[in-house]
């Protein structure tokens, strides 16, 4: 309740007593209460916390916002399977035989390991695949020398490039994907046209 509304209640309160008071002792006596009763209020007034709805005084917490953690791109050492190694081992029985040399980098033992071979002719199109596959069970971080055989053509077939691989775990759980560091290598070298065409 306001303590102004309080007060003045009193104030009749008292007043109605002085009215009915017989004589002056008795009304000094209600005028002596009264007046210490209104310093009283008056102190109370005084004292009291205002009242305020402004919303600006509420305190806000602060919230720290989760940030998100900084993204970590896949490298090329990522792969699990490294090529180390491409040369040409020359010609063998009418084709091009080439060497790749690949490092298991799964971190566990693999079996069944399988590579894609991409085939250009002289513009670096692509014109065919050869594959390569080996049944060795390979370590972790153990290689192995893949064998690829191409058609020796000098017209159709001039560059090749490891593109893809395959392979299982222990767990026959197949796995394949695709290089993202090979390069392109010719496959003739140095050879003359007379040569490439096994003349």
């Amino acid at each position: 309740m306001n303590y102004k509304i309080i007060r003045a209640l009193i104030f009749i309160i008292a007043a109605m007593f002085m009215l009915s008071a017989c004589g002056n002792s008795d009304y000094e006596k209600l005028k002596a209460e009264n007046e210490a009763l209104k310093q009283m209020l008056d102190e109370t007034d005084s004292n009291a916390v205002p009242e305020t709805n402004n919303e600006s005084n509420i305190a806000t917490p602060n919230i720290n916002m989760a940030t998100e953690p900084p993204k970590t791109e896949t490298s090329k050492s990522d792969q699990p399977l490294k090529l180390t190694l491409q040369e040409v081992y020359g010609e063998n029985f009418g084709s091009i035989e080439t060497n790749f040399t690949i490092v298991n980098c799964t971190g566990t033992a693999i079996k069944n390991i399988g590579l894609t071979v991409d085939e250009y002719n002289s513009d670096k199109q692509l014109v065919s695949n050869a594959y390569a596959a080996i049944p060795n069970r390979l370590q972790p971080n153990e290689s192995a020398v893949f064998d690829c055989w191409h058609k020796m053509d000098f017209n159709l077939i001039q560059y090749v490039k490891v593109s893809g691989y395959y392979y299982m775990d222990d767990n026959d759980q197949f796995y394949n994907g695709y290089f993202d560091d090979t390069e392109m290598m010719p496959l003739y070298g140095n050879w003359t046209k007379d040569q490439q065409m096994a003349k």
